[in-house]
């Protein structure tokens, strides 16, 4: 499993819920998402890759015609 974390996590909920510190943790699927303090509590044994000031993590936005 892999842990990345990003300033922004863009959620495509019914709200767009944006998460200020947010983190997913994924394999072939994504497994959580949440902040990255709820996620080390839950998965201690994963490494963290930050990916630097300003990101954002977000669905492809992929137009498939």
């Amino acid at each position: 499993m892999k842990f990345i974390s990003a300033n922004w996590l863009l959620k495509c909920d019914k709200h767009f819920t944006i998460i200020e510190n947010g983190a997913i943790v994924f394999d072939k699927y994504i497994n959580d998402i949440g902040t990255i303090e709820e996620l080390q509590l839950k998965y201690k044994n994963i490494e963290i890759e930050y990916l630097g000031d300003n990101s954002v993590i977000m669905p492809g936005l992929i137009n498939t015609h």
